[in-house]
């Protein structure tokens, strides 16, 4: 197979790490832990998606609750994995996964939740409903389901990752019907405010440096930004909208950015130091986008093949 890599990208000598499709349909990679192992969803049919595991050797579906979709989210280095999946009558249900067993987290309500991020102490962060279509930012803990909660004249947030000192960073909509970033420390939400109308964080790191992106037209003007030292910077791009994905303990960024300024194509992208890479992709198309990345620095992602199937690939230095 022949792979095209950005000049810049290539010039640090990468590796692009072909894993492959699940029974010749796509896959999706959402997460990466220390062993590399990965977490994401998988097409087990034509109309299916499960939300499924890469153990280093082979992809587990890890079923679901009866209906047709399911995402794994995230993984700790336990290869506890969590995730979403939705019953016949499209109710979602968080859940978590280990040694084979599948578990329902529950919910706040009767409304559904779903499960967002895990940390290396099993702390698991989402968001469940509350009543139909408003979700509150949730902590499942030791059995416990808590409620985090909103900022000040919200009603709806949601807790997108927890790092391992049991730092929370997520959205919530306020007064003003803006999204604002919160971060939840010592059982108490503060109002971090953002960039635009619109700003959301979607990973930690043990640093309490965040990453995610911030719009004022969502999938219009997203642009991907990093929180450290109490400031917010907006990261380079060339054009188009762009998403910071995660943030690893050295503080490389990976996420993805499109090549025109309405969309265009999807590229997998690596922020280090305010310096922008483009990681590469599997086929001419140049499509791929990076999830995650682990403190040695490996960045898992997708990238289709020359068919239009998603495979799971990882980037790494040789």
């Amino acid at each position: 197979m022949i792979l095209f890599l950005s000049p810049s990208f290539a010039f640090a000598s990468p590796r692009i790490i072909d894993l492959g499709t699940y029974n010749g349909r796509n896959i999706y990679v959402y997460a990466v832990n220390s062993s590399n192992h990965l977490a994401g969803s998988c097409q087990v049919s034509v109309s299916d998606s499960h939300p499924c595991f890469y153990n280093g050797t082979n992809w587990v579906d890890l079923g679901g609750f009866g209906g047709q979709i399911g995402f794994a989210n995230s993984l700790n280095d336990s290869d506890q994995v969590v995730g979403v999946s939705y019953d016949a009558n499209l109710k979602p249900h968080a859940f978590l996964w280990q040694t084979g067993v599948l578990t329902d987290l529950g919910d706040l309500s009767t409304f559904g939740s779903s499960a967002v991020a895990i940390n290396n102490h099993g702390q698991v962060v989402g968001y469940s409903y509350i009543v139909q279509n408003q979700s509150h930012a949730t902590l499942w803990e030791n059995g416990q389901i808590k409620d985090l909660g909103t900022l000040p004249g919200g009603n709806i947030s949601s807790a997108n990752s927890i790092n391992n000192n049991g730092d929370i960073v997520g959205i919530s909509n306020v007064a003003s019907g803006d999204y604002h970033a919160f971060v939840f420390r010592n059982n108490q939400m503060a109002d971090l405010g953002g960039i635009k109308t619109n700003t959301t964080p979607l990973a930690v790191n043990d640093f309490r440096q965040f990453v995610g992106f911030t719009t004022n037209v969502p999938g219009a003007d997203d642009a991907a930004f990093s929180y450290k030292n109490g400031n917010f910077v907006t990261l380079p791009w060339n054009s188009g909208p762009s998403w910071a994905r995660d943030i690893n303990n050295k503080g490389l960024v990976v996420g993805f950015g499109y090549n025109a300024p309405q969309g265009g194509v999807k590229h997998a992208t690596l922020w280090v130091n305010n310096s922008v890479t483009e990681l590469g992709s599997l086929s001419a198309s140049g499509i791929s986008e990076a999830s995650s990345i682990n403190d040695t620095n490996v960045i898992a992602g997708d990238s289709p093949d020359s068919s239009g199937i998603n495979h799971a690939v990882l980037w790494t230095k040789n």
